[in-house]
């Protein structure tokens, strides 16, 4: 298939360290198959190397829909929520799925204790008390 072209040669480029068109290559990949799997995993991982991590944010996002994501991808995906303050609460169900796999890993308990004092406490309801 196309994808699966476009995925070898971005690999190539990546092996030869040249992550700009590896990731062009992964992005036309999973433009040709949105759940070109190899490509999203590719991906995210040279995104997240890179410092681009809104972009590896996103492509986990993605992946998460398309595949069975693995702990590992659940724990990045709920650390980069964790360093960015930004879902948290999905955050903390990822890495709860990710510790049931693999229990006590360090780095996910770490992810899920920050993860834990960034949950927002639910509003509590306001008493308006009215004239009588």
């Amino acid at each position: 298939s196309n994808a699966l072209a476009l995925y070898v040669r971005g690999r190539i480029a990546e092996s030869q360290g040249q992550a700009d068109l590896a990731l062009a290559d992964y992005r036309r990949a999973i433009t040709a198959d949105a759940d070109c799997a190899r490509a999203l995993r590719r991906k995210w991982k040279l995104e997240l190397q890179r410092g681009m991590l809104a972009d590896a944010m996103s492509t986990l996002e993605q992946l998460m829909k398309a595949q069975t994501p693995t702990h590992e991808e659940k724990a990045a995906l709920a650390q980069l929520y964790a360093d960015t303050g930004f879902r948290t609460d999905i955050g903390l169900r990822l890495i709860n799925e990710a510790l049931v796999e693999k229990p006590g890993t360090k780095a996910y308990l770490a992810t899920r204790s920050k993860l834990a004092t960034q949950r927002r406490p639910s509003r509590q309801p306001k008493i308006i008390r009215g004239g009588r």
